[in-house]
């Protein structure tokens, strides 16, 4: 069997696991089985996690046409991404049926999973949306999740405080990391797919927490600034259309 049909086959096993993983989490109630007031402060509105639906269907689009005919940038793209996503998917589904402490570590490790098929899929020249969105969605998302994750272990095992700051001094921090972290990567990788997908966490977590401004307030700044740098994106991609060469 050549590589290709390998990867193919590993890319719909990784497809399958996430989902059996999301259905046997539904059944069990594990995902949203906390009681609303352990929730922790950067957890976003129950109907965030919707965007998980475009996620699915986005990478069973990619994974379909892997098996049909497809343009050589898109083919090349999937190939050399195929086992970095597939294990991104894997350690994604099985993150939600472990207990809380060790879930973290396989978030985490999907995180660093979707980083190697990012990059790689950065290396092609150009492939279509069918490649980069469901890519740049799903390593956005990840990037929250993991961020969302380390607080519910925080709350998991007792901790009040760490390195002297309470949980509302690390949602501030860690919201303003967020930002720095959309604006800087839309900016770098002229991706505002990965910039749209935080704007929609960021107003989640402000419909979620209303009256409390240590989320509301940078959440609303982050949204202002996604769309600050997602205009200036759109300004020099529309620069570079018209200066290069036919």
């Amino acid at each position: 069997m050549k590589q290709p049909a390998l990867i193919r086959g590993f890319l719909a096993i990784g497809f399958i696991t996430m989902i059996v993983c999301s259905i046997i989490s539904s059944q069990t109630g594990q995902i949203d089985s906390e009681p609303k007031q352990a929730e922790p402060l950067f957890t976003p509105h129950p109907f965030a996690f919707s965007i998980w639906f475009l996620i699915y269907l986005g990478l069973f689009l990619l994974i379909i046409r892997s098996f049909s005919k497809q343009k050589k940038n898109d083919k090349d793209a999937t190939d050399g991404i195929g086992g970095w996503l597939a294990l991104a998917m894997i350690f994604s589904g099985v993150s939600i049926v472990i207990p809380e402490q060790a879930s973290i570590f396989f978030i985490a490790g999907a995180l660093l999973m979707l980083m190697g098929a990012y990059t790689r899929m950065k290396n092609e020249h150009e492939p279509s949306l069918y490649v980069t969105w469901p890519v740049s969605m799903f390593i956005a998302w990840i990037s929250v999740a993991t961020i969302v994750d380390a607080f519910v272990v925080m709350r998991s095992i007792g901790a009040e405080s760490l390195l002297g700051l309470n949980e509302g001094g690390w949602t501030f921090i860690m919201l303003a990391v967020s930002i720095l972290l959309a604006t800087l990567f839309m900016h770098k990788q002229n991706d505002l797919i990965f910039g749209g997908v935080f704007v929609w966490a960021y107003i989640m977590l402000i419909f979620e927490h209303p009256s409390v401004w240590i989320v509301t307030v940078p959440s609303a700044v982050g949204v202002v600034a996604v769309l600050i740098t997602a205009a200036a994106v759109i300004r020099r991609r529309r620069a570079n259309s018209v200066y290069s060469p036919a």
